[in-house]
């Protein structure tokens, strides 16, 4: 069953995550996951509830094809998601396209990590797991789902996946990463292959960071954070979205 929605917080529906001085997207990490189980329809309600603009959410190929939303490569009971089909994944494992479809009701944009990456059990799927999500996404939006004005963005720590999907889909694309070891080398080449945001670890962001992000027409999204005078500072600092595990923090905090 899906749980009730709320909708998203009307004072941020207009908001599209292009570079601003606008306050930050509150992007709910895995939903709502401090208050409810992470990547479940309840936590990605919860988050709308909370006034979340977005949510974020990762994805896995099932054996059958189907996109589950699920963070490990392996379920809570040692089974490999890649080999379990999607009729026998836990009850609270939701596939893509049913979390789209409660997101478009509740109006808030959806940030898709894809997985499979390299060292994780199915890392053999990614290259399948990147067309299924261009399926759903398709999908959806033939039945009338909102995905590509604004309200979507596809994201992987792994490059090759972003641009199979970049090249492939047409659908909004960032990078996530861990180090930015050589900011104007990785930021140059993100906007010359034609994605539009880079979703770096809070630990790795300073001023000077968003300032070069968005000269390259790049959106910075940075997770995960969960204090107060952080997210202050971070949207002092010019950040387009805050991913965090509260996002009724959030909202409290940025308005």
């Amino acid at each position: 069953m899906h749980p009730h929605a709320a909708a998203a917080h009307p004072s941020h529906t207009e908001h599209n995550l292009m570079p601003s001085f606008r306050t930050p997207l509150v992007i709910a990490h895995r939903g709502a996951s401090a208050a409810a189980r992470e990547n479940t329809l309840a936590a990605f309600a919860l988050a709308a509830e909370a006034g979340a603009d977005w949510v974020e959410l990762d994805t896995h190929l099932a054996t059958d094809g189907q996109v589950v939303v699920f963070h490990n490569d392996h379920y809570d009971d040692g089974r490999a998601v890649h080999e379990v089909a999607s009729s026998d994944r836990p009850d609270d494992v939701p596939l893509l396209g049913e979390v789209l479809k409660l997101c478009s009701d509740a109006g808030l944009g959806v940030n898709v990590e894809i997985k499979a990456l390299p060292g994780e059990a199915d890392a053999a799927t990614s290259t399948a797991l990147a067309e299924a999500v261009m399926e759903v996404l398709a999908d959806h939006a033939n039945n009338g789902g909102q995905v590509r004005d604004g309200q979507l963005l596809i994201t992987s720590f792994r490059p090759a996946s972003i641009n199979q999907v970049r090249r492939n889909g047409g659908f909004p694309t960032g990078l996530l990463t861990v180090a930015v070891d050589k900011p104007a080398e990785l930021l140059n080449q993100t906007a010359n292959e034609g994605h539009t945001a880079i979703n770096p670890w809070d630990h790795v962001v300073t001023p000077e960071l968003i300032s070069a992000s968005h000269d390259a027409g790049l959106r910075v999204n940075v997770w995960t954070v969960n204090d107060e005078a952080r997210m202050g500072e971070l949207a002092a600092w010019g950040v387009d979205g805050i991913i965090t595990d509260r996002p009724d923090v959030a909202r409290h905090t940025l308005t």
